[in-house]
């Protein structure tokens, strides 16, 4: 006898172990379709330098975020060259990317987007165009306008450097003969020269001093100003120094501050008494200082 009430419960239990599977394929499945690929980057934007340009973007502080991607073209994305590119290292914090080796004076459209495990995010886009920033000279505000040489005594320990903008590092530097005082020199001897400057005026006046730079790409730019340079030791004001600086300087030696005939022009260590010290800072600024010693 065929027991159709048992084959009836198998039944029901077959159909609602159907269901079963199915509620939970449905569950998981709609858990993986809730997850959605990513909104499009935000503020983003292009900052052109040599040869590169820094893409930068908002912060989506969208956790499900696993890169960035980015692309160029250089005609106004007909043709992407490269394509779609991973950016190396990105993550759901990545807010910047620079991209290199590009062409100056060439305007390039750049899209970014978002990944996730979902998919692409929309892709925003943003144009720029590299160039090579103008090139800039600017003498140090210390060494500008009517200088006491009491200052160029201190280049060799802290030399004051010429600042230069733009362009494309390294740098050479170059003092321009005509016009400069005898005794400047620059640092141009290595590609990577830093423009600093050294020596002492050997003879006062008024100069106008020229430095010319050039960068790696051969563009140059230079900058000049005028310059008066009072010698150490040249107290009779002559524009050398010589003997009978010597003999004003031995009239007073010894004396201090309050003294009768005490020169503070003398006193050039600035203690406030005239001395061997300052004796020594005087015969190395007078040619041939060895006939004192």
């Amino acid at each position: 006898m065929i027991d159709f009430a048992g084959i009836f419960r198998m039944m029901i239990r077959s159909v609602l172990f159907t269901i079963a599977i199915s509620v939970v394929i449905a569950f998981i499945f709609g858990r993986v379709s809730a997850q959605s690929t990513p909104a499009a980057v935000t503020n983003l934007a292009a900052v052109a330098g040599d040869e590169q340009v820094t893409l930068s973007w908002s912060n989506p502080n969208n956790a499900s975020i696993t890169k960035y991607q980015y692309r160029q073209s250089t005609n106004s994305g007909s043709n992407w060259s490269p394509d779609w590119t991973n950016i190396t290292g990105s993550d759901k914090n990545t807010t910047s990317h620079t991209v290199e080796s590009l062409t100056n004076d060439t305007v390039y459209t750049f899209e970014v987007r978002a990944v996730n495990a979902t998919g692409n995010g929309a892709a925003v886009s943003v144009r720029a165009t590299p160039v090579l920033p103008p090139l800039t000279v600017t003498w140090p505000e210390d060494i500008k306008g009517t200088k006491n040489s009491s200052l160029w005594t201190s280049l060799t320990s802290t030399p004051p450097q010429i600042s230069v903008s733009g362009g494309r590092p390294s740098y050479t530097y170059e003092i321009a003969k005509d016009g400069a005082p005898d005794g400047l020199t620059i640092d141009s001897s290595r590609i990577d020269s830093s423009g600093t400057l050294t020596g002492t005026p050997t003879k006062s006046g008024t100069f106008t001093l020229t430095v010319k730079v050039t960068d790696k790409a051969k563009k140059t730019a230079a900058e000049s100003f005028s310059m008066a340079v009072s010698l150490i030791g040249d107290f009779n004001g002559d524009g050398v120094v010589n003997l009978s600086d010597h003999s004003l300087f031995v009239a007073v030696y010894g004396l201090s501050k309050g003294d009768d005939g005490y020169n503070a022009e003398m006193d050039l260590n600035g203690d406030e008494i005239i001395n061997i010290a300052d004796f020594q800072i005087f015969v190395s600024h007078f040619p041939n200082a060895d006939q004192f010693f």
